[in-house]
């Protein structure tokens, strides 16, 4: 008998003193880590299966996570420096921009990021649509996509209204009134956003809890579950894996993008408007993404227009996988609803950005908010008052004076045509064209020709060589600078000589006769003093038609003449 092959020998049992020893492991010393974090299933959702071969197009979802990466880094930045309240969330966006170290920048590549996201998104989505991405066994992943829509569109109404300036107010004004008008559930959801019937402290505190908090975890749930789904789809052997070829392509176009971003943020400042101020009249405009909804509304009403035709489109968007299956394929019909709404909201933003070219309203109204914004700018280099950097514009003299003018006298006065006519016209009041004027035939209509006053002796033909002398005259007791004194001295003789003495004091200024005490005319103290009371013997007595500005405050009464002064030219 052959003998068979010998006992294998028995291992030493391990000394007490002497652990056993463990099996090796593929991870090695690391292995403890991709158990815990799954470092493999990781992987997989950074490296899925790319059917059809690597190309160009295929890196649009790649270029969309890009953008969206930069919105965050961005955004993390920006809320260091941000405070969530009306009084201080302009002045800390406007202090980001001009006392933080690359604060301009940073804000622009946060703006221009979130055009680069929509743009994004919407060439994504249109790419999946026309390569019937949506088909089994991809319908999780193409509604998921389409989740993507609000969430983006989300973050870009919220972030509008942050600077709390008066382009987000407004725009958000309008926002939440569409919001409104949606049926069953509008009047609630505009409440709620709001936080009370106008846009507030609360208003935007819920902004910036929705753009920080809620909508950043909405977009992490959908890219996960998005991710996640994509690793789950079957695999063909032919299918590549995504990294390297496409990899490297779509790096590359995210570089570009990145890039592109960069130098429109370092070229071309976003800028900040005036302060939000509800008081203001202002032309409102949402951004470039929104225009098309708001030149739709002007042919579609609310709610067709707003949420009717909108959610119709959406509905046949996340209907596309079963309106256009691969066993019965409708690739036209497909094609046009997916290609039909993307030529539209095209055709609309287009028309919207010429429509605004083209009015003159809009330009005049745009033209007047810049200069609010340049005006708040300079003045918050002085400092912002603590009440609210709403004060820089609304209470600064001029701004204000024309306001108070607007509220308390151009019912009677006109200004650059603008106003009534029974008082004096005061365009251009103080400068020399009005003195010359009202010396030459007070009587014209264009001063005290529909008044009480009407009836004072013009100056006859001629003594209009002593006109120049009393309009310097004049100018010289209104104390605007700039004259000169031969020909005030010249005024002063003629003052006497034409015996304009004989209604007018001068010298004294407590000389009452039968016209205005002209001492010091035009001057802010006389001004003042005339406003409080029109009706005075030092002004018009008897003869006054104008109400006393006894309501106004010591501080609105200096802007009110504020106002008044510069109207003279320069």
């Amino acid at each position: 008998m052959s003998e068979g092959p010998p006992p294998e020998p028995t291992p030493p049992a391990p000394s007490p003193e002497e652990p056993p020893a463990q099996p090796a492991s593929a991870g090695g010393r690391w292995a403890w880590l991709e158990r815990g974090l799954g470092l493999r299933e990781l992987l997989a959702l950074a490296n899925p299966p790319l059917p059809g071969g690597p190309g160009w197009s295929q890196a649009t979802g790649g270029v969309l996570l890009a953008a969206l990466a930069l919105q965050v880094a961005t955004g993390v930045c920006l809320a260091h420096f941000y405070a969530a309240s009306t009084s201080s969330a302009w002045g800390s966006v406007w202090f980001v921009e001009h006392r933080v170290l690359g604060g301009g920048l940073l804000r622009g590549l946060h703006a221009y990021g979130a055009s680069a996201v929509v743009v994004c998104l919407g060439v994504h989505v249109a790419r999946l649509g026309l390569a019937a991405a949506y088909r089994a066994p991809r319908e999780l992943t193409w509604l998921l996509g389409l989740a993507l829509v609000p969430v983006v569109l989300g973050f870009a109404l919220t972030g509008y209204l942050l600077p709390w300036d008066q382009r987000g107010y407004w725009a958000t004004h309008v926002a939440t009134g569409i919001a409104a008008s949606t049926p069953l559930l509008g009047d609630l959801v505009a409440q709620i956003l709001r936080g009370g019937p106008e846009l507030g402290t609360l208003t935007l505190s819920r902004f910036y809890a929705l753009h920080t908090l809620v909508l950043p975890a909405s977009l992490g749930a959908v890219l996960l579950l998005g991710l996640r789904a994509r690793t789950r789809l079957p695999r063909a052997a032919s299918d590549l894996a995504y990294w390297p070829r496409q990899g490297r392509r779509t790096l590359a176009v995210c570089a570009g993008l990145v890039a592109l971003v960069f130098t429109l943020a370092a070229l071309r400042a976003v800028g900040l408007e005036a302060p939000a101020d509800p008081s203001v009249v202002y032309s409102p405009r949402p951004e470039w993404y929104f225009a098309p909804l708001r030149q739709l509304l002007k042919y579609v009403p609310e709610p067709w227009g707003s949420v009717v035709l909108p959610g119709a489109i959406a509905l046949a968007w996340c209907a596309l996988p079963w309106l256009d299956p691969a066993a019965r394929p409708r690739r036209r019909l497909a094609r046009g609803i997916v290609l039909a709404p993307l030529a539209g909201y095209l055709v609309l933003g287009a028309w919207a950005a010429r429509a605004d070219l083209y009015d003159e309203a809009y330009q005049e109204a745009r033209a007047s908010a810049d200069a609010d914004a340049e005006l708040a700018l300079r003045l918050a280099e002085d400092g912002i008052p603590a009440a609210g950097a709403h004060l820089l514009v609304s209470r600064y003299p001029p701004r204000w004076g024309a306001r108070l003018f607007a509220l308390h006298c151009q019912r009677c006065h006109a200004v650059d045509g603008r106003g009534g006519h029974d008082g004096p016209d005061l365009t251009g009041y103080l400068g020399r064209a009005w003195l010359y004027g009202v010396i030459k035939d007070p009587n014209d209509p264009r001063f005290f020709g529909h008044t009480k006053i009407r009836g004072m002796d013009p100056l006859p033909p001629d003594q209009h060589d002593a006109l120049p002398g009393l309009v310097e005259l004049l100018r010289a007791q209104a104390e605007l600078g700039a004259t000169n004194p031969e020909l005030v001295a010249q005024g002063e003789e003629a003052f006497y000589e034409l015996e304009c003495n004989a209604c007018h004091g001068l010298e004294d200024p407590e000389e009452a006769i039968l016209g205005p005490n002209l001492h010091g005319y035009g001057s802010a103290a006389w001004l003042e003093a005339f406003l409080r009371d029109p009706g005075g013997e030092l002004f018009y007595g008897e003869d006054n038609a104008m109400p006393a500005s006894e309501d106004l405050s010591d501080a609105e009464l200096e802007a009110l003449v504020t106002y008044l002064r510069g109207l003279a030219p320069q």
